[in-house]
Order: C-alpha cells, then structure tokens, then sequence
C-alpha cells in the first residue's frame, strides 16, 4: 500500500485539496506541524463545495438538499503517494484527497472517486488504462484581459520570445512539480498556448492535468498574466480544448495495436471507438459544461461539430492515430475549462461499454468531417446537452445519482447565470431599431 512521504525539510504548510464540480481546486491550508494528525483525520469541508456555482454561488434547492440541510461539513482525506512540493511557492506541500461523508464513506459526489470506479471496472478485465492530454489555454494582460499580440503564428519557434520567459520557467517548474510535460507550442491565436502531457497511467494522468491547470494560473500570476482555460473567451479568436489521448494496456502490451488489421487498429480498438462514437453526443456534457465552450463549436476551426472518427484526421471528434508505434485514439471535443475527472471518466466508460457490448463503429471519415453530409451534428447547447446526458443510460451506469443530477443541475445554473441578464450586444444590436 502506498504511505506518504516525509515532507521535505522546509516545509511550513501544507494544501489539501479537491476539485468541484467544475474542476477547479478546493481545499484547505495547514500549518506543517498538524500534517502527522491530518494525514490520518483529514481536514473537514463543507459540501457546499461540490455542488455550488462556478463563483460559490449556493443555490436554495439542490437534487440533494438546499440551504434547510445547512450543507453540512464532509472530510478530505488525504491521498497517499500524491503530495508534491510546489516549487513556485518554496516551503508548501500540495496533497490531493478523498471525500467522505458524513458515515466516512466514500462520498457519492466526489469527482476523482467517479473516475476511480470506471478504472476498477477495466482492472477486472486485465486492462490498464493510460492517457495523455494536451491542453490549451491564453496568457492575457491582467489589465485589458486581451493578449498582448495581435498575430497568429501558430508552432512558431522564432516569435516565441516574448512568452518564452513565462513558458520557460513554466515547463521547468511543472516538471519539478512532477507533471511530465513533453512539449509546449504556441496555438492557433495570439497568446494561445497548449502543453503535452506525457501519457501515463489514467488517473496519474487525470490528477496531473488538473495540478497542470492550476499550476499554470499561478505562475502566470507570478509572471505578470492572467492565464485562462475557459473555452471560448474571444468571439474571432480560437477556442480552447482539452484532448484526450487513449489506450488500454493488457500484460504490458498495447492491446490497440494490430499491424495486420485494417487500419492497424485491434478489435479491441474498433469496439473501443465505436463506444465513443455512439455515446459522444450523450456525454457532451461533460466535456462542455458552459453555455461558453459549446461557442467553440464552429466548423473548420479544429474543434469537431459532427459524430465522426478517422485515423490523423484532424476534422474528426475521435481521431485514431497508429504512427510511429504509439497507438492511441484522441478524443477532441472536450473544452479546457472541464473537470477533467468526469469528462474522462464519461470518455472511459463509452469505450469500455463499446468492448463489452461488441460495437462496430460506422466506416471512417476520409476527408472533411466538417462537410460530410451524413455526418450528425453534436449537440451545440447546454440545454440540448444536459437533457442527453440527464437521459443517458451509460451516464446512469457510470456516476452515482447525487453526482450526475447534481452536476447537470450546476451546469442548467450556470446556463442561467450567463443567459438571464440583458446583454450589450443586445442592446447594442435592438436599441433604435425596436
């Protein structure tokens, strides 16, 4: 069984954190000297935190009770094996946790324990999981929120400098952190960057994209920037996405690999794409929680708008990819703001559900899946979205109830939020002509 490390001499506080329901670290910081009781006792926090808005708004009803239940505490437990110095802030020791409720029982809200519970499900079948993401994401002036260039120059190298002496220290820092960046490059949009993680066991993998994703807003910080994943922060500029790259592992083997199929896909990977293919539209959700990120899907912007696969094809929502011997399937339509836990997990369990129930998945997309006629559409609305995902058997099988009613009751909140207000553009748009 994993046991925790000695904290490294120095140390003076350590962080003990959770993600909400949208991704984001909660947590708690501790004087060094309580680590001995805390380690053991955790820390308590209310569960307010799993089910609020994305700027801690409470809401009076919940699927699990509103204010007449007090949001009563919950315990983070920490996890052994995952603490890790913070490099950036010498002296603190960030440690992820486990939820328990109130009988100290593994909370049925709790994001990382839905991922846990898919990954136990490929165990039993001699299967290991492994991921890699790649995330993008905008470094912006504090002041203006706007980036400080005005040109896309997408993977250059020799008009990187500006950026460089926040990317630099940024890729060191995380590797010195314990998250295995493998490379970083300038986007399709001034300011947009995205960073490759190595792959790696999926929930090592799941729990660094989201210690990355913190990482990056605070160095940013540090540096002078704001740093932002959301989805979409510009109308004409590109949007932001999280891609996920996926494998299943059987004896040390890939078992996606098969040189002598078509395709050099196994049937294990035909049934593992077609899982995804027929459940992405269901599971959108997860990946696009914000009325926000679903304005990333527009057509030929590398952002996929259809229910489509191919191989290194780059149009398609799932893109299966066999060069060089490093065989894995990418699933793109995710946005960067997700919570990387369920989008995962949903993605997982598609694949999975595909291998169990023996799918085929449709011939592959050849050419522009932007243009293909017979290509369906994803869904393009949080209200479209949310009624699949609220109706999904696979979605009933994967998450507890509280966690998925919840979760879609956040994001129909959220939907509220952004979409209730009287805008500018429609005042700017109606006013004098009404």
């Amino acid at each position: 069984m994993t046991s925790f490390a000695d904290l490294p001499p120095g140390t003076h506080t350590v962080e003990v954190v959770i993600t909400d329901n949208h991704g984001v670290l909660r947590g708690k910081r501790i004087p060094a000297s309580r680590w001995d009781t805390v380690k053991d006792e955790g820390i308590a926090l209310s569960v307010a935190a799993l089910v609020w808005g994305a700027r801690c708004e409470l809401r009076d009803e919940t699927p699990i009770g509103g204010m007449e239940t007090g949001y009563p505490d919950v315990t983070v437990l920490p996890v052994p094996g995952t603490e890790r110095a913070l490099p950036w802030r010498p002296g603190t020791v960030q440690v992820l946790g486990q939820v328990l409720d109130t009988a100290g029982t593994p909370s049925s809200l709790d994001p990382r324990g839905a991922l846990r519970s898919v990954l136990a499900e490929f165990a039993e079948l001699g299967y290991t999981a492994k991921l890699a993401l790649e995330m993008e994401f905008y470094l912006l002036d504090p002041g203006t929120r706007r980036p400080h260039e005005t040109d896309v120059n997408c993977y250059a190298v020799d008009d990187g400098g500006f950026e460089e002496k926040i990317l630099a220290p940024l890729r060191n820092q995380l590797l010195e952190f314990g998250v295995p960046v493998e490379a970083s490059n300038i986007e399709y949009a001034p300011g947009q960057f995205e960073v490759n993680l190595r792959y790696e066991d999926a929930l090592d993998a799941v729990d660094n994209g989201v210690r990355f994703r913190s990482a990056v807003k605070e160095i940013a910080r540090q540096h002078g920037y704001l740093a932002t994943f959301m989805g979409k922060p510009f109308d004409e500029l590109s949007g932001s996405g999280m891609h996920v790259h996926q494998s299943l592992w059987k004896d040390g083997v890939n078992a996606f690999r098969d040189d002598a199929a078509e395709y050099r896909l196994s049937e294990t990977a035909l049934r593992y794409v077609a899982g995804l293919h027929a459940n992405i539209r269901d599971l959108s959700l997860l990946g696009s929680p914000t009325a926000n990120d679903f304005k990333r899907r527009q057509d030929n912007t590398f952002c996929p708008t259809t229910v489509s696969w191919g191989t290194d094809n780059r149009t398609v929502a799932i893109r299966a990819i066999t060069a060089g011997g490093a065989t894995r399937v990418e699933q793109r339509d995710a946005a960067a703001d997700c919570n990387p836990y369920l989008a995962v997990a949903g993605q997982l369990a598609a694949g999975l559900s595909g291998i169990r129930e023996g799918l085929t998945p449709p011939p592959p997309c050849t050419g522009d899946a932007y243009t293909e006629p017979t290509a369906v559409r994803l869904p393009t609305t949080v209200e479209e979205s949310s009624t699949l995902l609220e109706q999904s058997a696979l979605a009933r099988r994967t998450f507890t109830k509280d966690l998925l009613d919840v979760y879609v009751d956040t994001c129909r909140y959220e939907y509220r939020m952004v979409t209730a207000p009287v805008t500018d553009v429609e005042r700017d748009r109606y006013l004098g002509v009404f």
